[in-house]
């Protein structure tokens, strides 16, 4: 009969652990994988929420919308206290848009969601009162997205924000 020797039974031991840590190991990689998933999912959420906030803020102020389809004609269609409303909703456009950014550098939002803001940014920017918005803040913001922010005002916009402005890029 075959003995078995405490050295069999210790590679054996050895064996069997590096099973299990490849099967837990294998486990770890699958769970950081779905959680991966579940974050990106719960931030483009979380953006689509953000940016709808953002837009329903015109909505639930028509005085504003007001204030702003006029901004966007450029600045000196507003009075003073129209001019801060349009500053600041600018403001927080393009925080949001910062936010965004930043988070795509991260690769946490989806290249079909970015493009979707691109766009945005680019119909945004061909506005005679956003561009005068972009040229007094534009310090405001983290250089890399300035930089962003600069290089897609100079693509040629297709389409005005809203029907009744002046062509795109004038």
């Amino acid at each position: 009969m075959n003995e078995i020797s405490l050295t069999d039974l210790g590679n054996l031991g050895e064996f069997v652990g590096a099973i299990a840590v490849v099967a837990s190991l294998i486990y770890v990689g699958i769970q950081l994988r779905q959680n991966t998933a579940a974050i990106k999912i719960t931030t483009a959420q979380a953006f689509t929420d953000t940016w709808n906030g953002y837009i329903s803020t015109l909505n639930l102020a028509p005085d504003l919308g007001d204030v702003f389809f006029r901004g966007l004609k450029g600045t000196s269609h507003l009075k003073e206290g129209e001019l801060v409303q349009f500053y600041a909703f600018l403001s927080q456009a393009f925080t949001t848009y910062q936010s965004f950014f930043i988070q795509r550098q991260k690769g946490v939002v989806d290249e079909g969601s970015w493009t979707s803001y691109v766009q945005a940014i680019i119909d945004l920017m061909s506005s005679k009162g956003v561009r005068e918005y972009w040229e007094f803040r534009h310090h405001w913001y983290t250089e890399e997205f300035q930089d962003y922010v600069n290089s897609a005002s100079t693509k040629q916009s297709t389409h005005t924000m809203y029907p009744g402005l002046p062509e795109a890029n004038l």
